[in-house]
C-alpha cells in the first residue's frame, strides 16, 4: 500500500518563529483581559457596613455557643447512660 504524505496546513502565511511570538503575544494579552475583568467583577462585590458585619458576628457566635452547650449537655447524659449500662 501506497502512503500518503500528510501535511498541515498553516491557517496563516506566518513562519513557525512569527506563530510563536503571536501565541506569547497572545498569552500575555488574555492575562490582561483576565486582570481586567477580575477587577470590574470587585466593583460589583457587596462589601457589608460595619453594623451588618458586627450583627452578623454576633450572631455566629452566639450559635456556636448554643450548639457547644448543647452537644456538651448531650454528649454528658449519653456518657453516664453508657457508664450505668457498663455496670
Amino acid at each position: 500500500m501506497e502512503e500518503k504524505k500528510r501535511t498541515v496546513k498553516r491557517l496563516s502565511g506566518d513562519t513557525p518563529a512569527q506563530d510563536a511570538h503571536k501565541g506569547i503575544m497572545g498569552y500575555v494579552e488574555n492575562i490582561k483581559v483576565f486582570l481586567i475583568e477580575t477587577r470590574m467583577e470587585f466593583g460589583k462585590i457587596h462589601w457589608p457596613t460595619r453594623k451588618e458585619t458586627t450583627a452578623l458576628s454576633v450572631v455566629v457566635l452566639m450559635l456556636t455557643f448554643f450548639f457547644t452547650a448543647y452537644l456538651g449537655i448531650v454528649d454528658g447524659l449519653l456518657s453516664r447512660l453508657v457508664g450505668i449500662l457498663l455496670r
